[in-house]
């Protein structure tokens, strides 16, 4: 098995913000090799306003999670944009390592 070090981020947000559409066409523009979009059933954050999947819930305001991952270079490329398109505090970044059968 072979790695390659790369970096994940993780971006927190909610569907009321409408950010999720502009923060993915950013990456793609960018040349992130790829983001995934992720609608959660029910959260928080520090409002302390519960966000939750509820046949009753019509607010649409579920929490969402995207996630990328690429070399450190890619990444600090777009963290500028990406930390100016986000709230402060919402945009976290780990090592991480992608794995690849041998050839």
């Amino acid at each position: 098995m072979r790695y390659e070090q790369l970096e994940m981020v993780r971006v927190y947000l909610t569907e009321s913000e409408h950010r999720a559409q502009a923060l993915l066409d950013m990456l793609l523009a960018s040349g992130i090799r790829g983001a995934t979009l992720l609608r959660g059933i029910s959260g928080f954050g520090k409002s302390g306003v519960m966000h939750r999947a509820d046949w009753l819930d019509l607010a649409g305001d579920l929490p969402l999670v995207l996630e990328f991952s690429d070399t450190k270079e890619r990444i600090d490329a777009v963290l500028t944009k990406l930390l100016n398109m986000t709230e402060p505090g919402h945009v976290l970044r780990w090592p991480v390592q992608g794995l690849y059968p041998d050839s």
